[in-house]
């Protein structure tokens, strides 16, 4: 694997990491994350 791949792998799961503080948040505010906000974001 590449530095790049490692790189791209790193991000990832930093992003997955903030998506799953976020997604804690939402519900402790009774609320949900929007999935097509979320994909628009990410480029998706």
């Amino acid at each position: 694997m590449g530095m790049d791949e490692l790189e791209h792998l790193e991000r990832l799961e930093e992003l997955v990491d903030s998506l799953a503080v976020a997604q804690a948040r939402a519900e402790d505010d009774g609320e949900r994350i929007d999935a097509d906000a979320l994909y628009a974001a990410l480029g998706l």
